[in-house]
């Protein structure tokens, strides 16, 4: 038994023998009584006679054409053939709407798939799970994210330079766009973490941290010993910054010096 695809119209073959298994030949369309049974009929009246011409092809074997209202149903499907001189003939097939030929390999029109020269496989998505879904935008897909899982961002998901100042339009992240816990917990890092204590080299453009650093030494660790105004870091003992004055008694300039 083979799968054969519905409402569709083929050749088919059998082999005709004796008792004896030896072929059986030159036997006439009329001498043959035929009957056919599909799937959905009723159980012990499946069975109703079949309108089809037997052909003798050679050795023993006979052909006939199995048409589309012979494979309308899907399901199983009996053809019998019967004669006097011979075995009985029985033959079964499965009837499915749709055959694996129905993907092709490379494109036919029709059909649903295609294999592209590097491999990859190509679709028409029409519906998905009974929508039409959007037009690709500059040949990507236009979702709209309504809902993720937890822990979908997380450092082992995201490749370096995944978010960079290009990939976001002007105002693409506005304070509207976030939630109201979410500025708050922005806010609330940003002034209560706890800052690693730095400073900038002397010449060298300060980050946010060194600037309040150096702002801070600048106000409440500070020593002078002539020319010389030493500020010092945290711990109230190294140095962090030295400058220079242009008189030990009127000065009027400062420069920092390390």
């Amino acid at each position: 038994m083979y799968t054969i695809k519905q409402s569709t119209a083929e050749t088919q073959f059998f082999y005709l023998h004796d008792i004896s298994g030896d072929a059986v030949l030159g036997q006439a369309d009329g001498t043959f009584t035929k009957r056919i049974g599909k799937n959905g009929g009723t159980a012990g009246s499946l069975f109703t006679a079949m309108t089809v011409v037997i052909t003798e092809e050679e050795n023993g074997f006979y052909s006939f054409p199995l048409s589309t209202s012979h494979s309308d149903t899907v399901g199983l499907l009996a053809v019998v053939f019967t004669h006097a001189t011979a075995k009985q003939v029985n033959l079964v097939w499965r009837v499915e709407a749709r055959l694996i030929d129905n993907l092709a390999f490379p494109a036919t029109s029709g059909r649903s798939l295609a294999v592209e020269s590097d491999g990859m496989v190509q679709s028409t998505v029409e519906e998905w799970r009974g929508t039409v879904p959007n037009v690709l935008v500059s040949n990507r897909m236009d979702t709209s994210v309504g809902a993720m899982q937890n822990n979908v961002f997380v450092a082992a998901a995201i490749q370096d330079g995944a978010f960079t100042a290009a990939k976001f339009n002007t105002d693409s992240i506005t304070a509207d766009a976030l939630a109201a816990d979410a500025v708050t917990e922005i806010a609330t890092n940003i002034f209560t973490s706890q800052m690693t204590e730095s400073y900038a080299a002397d010449g060298t453009a300060p980050t946010p941290a060194q600037i309040l650093f150096m702002i801070w030494s600048r106000i409440v660790e500070i020593g002078s010993s002539g020319l010389t105004i030493t500020t010092r870091k945290l711990d109230g003992t190294t140095v962090a910054m030295t400058f220079t004055l242009d008189s030990a008694t009127s000065p009027t300039t400062i420069t920092r010096t390390t």
